[in-house]
């Protein structure tokens, strides 16, 4: 499901502000600038007497900056991205956010986004 979740928050618009620092679980000790940070955090089957009808992903994207005003754009293009998730491997997907937290910590600002996406027609 990492997948999934890359490919939701992984729009050209968000590119543009932190580049290829998009990854997963954690980034690694030598990162320099805006990056982020996403995990699964959670996955829950809905099924029928046909079987898996729709799954349910749980996920956190973390943004992490030296600058609130550059946090805050990376988060705004987040949130239109989360918005926008519809398809996924040929499967309808729908993805509301869930939560929202900006920190200051170690020198940095981040922001933590939590949504859930819904994959119809497993």
């Amino acid at each position: 499901m990492e997948e999934l979740i890359y490919n939701i928050i992984a729009t050209d618009e968000v590119k543009k502000r932190v580049g290829d620092n998009i990854q997963p679980i954690v980034a690694s000790a030598n990162t320099n600038g805006a990056y982020i940070v996403y995990s699964v955090t959670g996955e829950e089957d809905e099924t029928t007497k046909d079987g898996i009808t729709t799954t349910i992903v749980d996920a956190e994207v973390n943004v992490v900056t030296d600058s609130v005003q550059q946090a805050i754009a990376i988060k705004i293009e987040l949130e239109k991205a989360i918005k926008k998730a519809r398809k996924w491997q040929d499967l309808s997907v729908r993805a509301k956010r869930t939560g929202i937290a900006e920190t200051y910590s170690d020198d940095k600002f981040v922001v933590s986004i939590s949504f859930a996406v819904r994959i119809v027609g497993r």
